[in-house]
């Protein structure tokens, strides 16, 4: 990709601001009261509260000064606070001397003593900071910080902690970018009259399905870089800005969990909350419940859940049972009817939004149902075929039961209001025939 000429220049130019900038932000570093553990991720801390053998639980400032209040009362060295190796009887002591209940099992003991002990470096890092020394005589957190790495601190990765803040300090803060338009009008705008760049905006700007060349539809990009290979590469780059943050939340709410709270056996044991407002199972840490649909698991999540040797997974669910329900209690016609012919309603209905899955249906290249007593099916299903569509028609079912809107489905399906009409009319054209 060649850069543009302004944009050389303008990099080159930024030097003799990015200089002021930064004497600036030193002169303003110089008289701010941040310190290393300011710096430091709740990662970072935890790791240290590990090592030395303090409480590792709490909010990020409870960390924070939980370690200025260790390393301010010269607890550089002392790496731990040696109550895993004290009796019961020297714990109830120590307890007693606090002023504590001596109550519970060892464990028991040993959080309550450690829960104090971390109460009272909370309350220590608050006193040093209207105090000139702390009791070993640094001045500083930074000070004291440095006297432990200085005295081969045992079994901490204190030093290479100390050495990544370094580096992201000393890194550039500032960087000028010259972005030249390239003329596309923009169809949204936000409330101070700037172009808009939502989500949705660029969403309309991609289009849908890109990876999937049967159902693809290219966004307005497409035609502004004169379609053909231009375009679609366009319509790719646009799409991938919209995958950033789904990406990140996959990251977050399914990969990390899964990696994180596995037990010895690689296994994931989730709590489930039975006293629900609504009446149904919540699940936490991590909730197995919310885990990414079949079309959106890029990458392959569902695949770490596998039964053990000598085992397998079933599956079971109510066939419809809403539905069915609806049906009852609305005498409708045409729902019973199509409960009485049997086979799944959702692709039934995706047979009547799809009319190339009616035809392949029809030509007997993917089978409507099968009786799993024959064994294994002798052609694809179209709830395996065609699942993005019967998860459309599975959403129309419901919407149109509970009132959402043309719009709204729109939003859903990623599509104009107009498809949705349209969708709508093949569907009950095709099911009143």
């Amino acid at each position: 990709m060649q850069i543009p000429s302004e944009a050389v220049e303008a990099y080159n130019r930024r030097d003799e601001e990015y200089k002021a900038r930064a004497l600036e932000s030193d002169v303003q570093e110089e008289d701010s009261e941040e310190d290393e553990f300011d710096l430091m991720t709740a990662v970072q801390m935890k790791s240290l509260c590990k090592d030395l053998g303090l409480k590792q639980s709490g909010k990020k400032s409870e960390l924070q000064d939980r370690l200025r209040g260790h390393f301010l009362s010269s607890g550089e060295s002392q790496p731990s606070d040696g109550f895993d190796i004290m009796t019961v009887e020297d714990l109830k002591d120590a307890l007693v001397a606090r002023g504590l209940p001596k109550t519970g099992n060892k464990q028991q003991l040993i959080t309550r003593l450690r829960e104090d002990s971390a109460y009272a470096l909370e309350l220590l890092s608050e006193a040093s900071k209207t105090s000139s020394n702390s009791p070993d005589g640094y001045k500083t957190v930074s000070e004291a910080l440095q006297a432990a790495v200085s005295n081969g601190l045992p079994d901490s990765n204190l030093a290479s902690i100390l050495d990544s803040i370094k580096s992201k300090t000393t890194e550039s803060k500032w960087f000028d970018v010259t972005i030249s338009s390239i003329f596309m009008k923009p169809n949204k705008f936000t409330a101070a009259g700037a172009p808009s760049v939502t989500a949705d905006v660029l969403r309309g700007l991609a289009g849908e399905d890109l990876h999937n060349e049967r159902d693809r539809k290219y966004g307005l990009a497409y035609s502004f870089f004169g379609g053909g290979r231009r375009g679609h590469d366009a319509c790719v780059a646009l799409y991938s800005l919209t995958q950033i943050g789904s990406v990140e939340t996959m990251i977050n709410n399914f990969v990390v969990p899964l990696q994180t709270l596995a037990d010895d056996q690689s296994r994931v044991h989730c709590s489930l909350n039975m006293n629900t407002e609504t009446g149904r199972l919540s699940a936490r840490k991590p909730n197995l419940q919310n885990q990414p649909a079949l079309e959106k698991d890029v990458y392959k999540i569902r695949q770490a859940f596998q039964a053990s040797p000598g085992n397998k997974l079933i599956v079971a669910d109510y066939g419809q049972l809403e539905l069915r329900l609806l049906a009852s209690m609305t005498d409708c016609t045409s729902m019973i009817d199509a409960f009485d012919q049997g086979g799944d309603f959702h692709s039934r209905t995706a047979m009547g939004m799809f009319g190339y899955i009616k035809d392949e249906v029809d030509k007997g290249e993917v089978l409507f149902e099968w009786d799993y007593s024959k064994g294994e099916p002798t052609k694809p299903m179209l709830k395996d075929q065609y699942g993005s569509e019967r998860r459309k028609a599975k959403t129309l079912n419901f919407s149109i039961a509970y009132g959402k809107t043309a719009h709204g489905l729109s939003k859903d399906w990623g599509v104009s209001v107009q498809e949705v009409g349209q969708r709508a009319i093949e569907r009950s054209v095709r099911r009143s025939k």
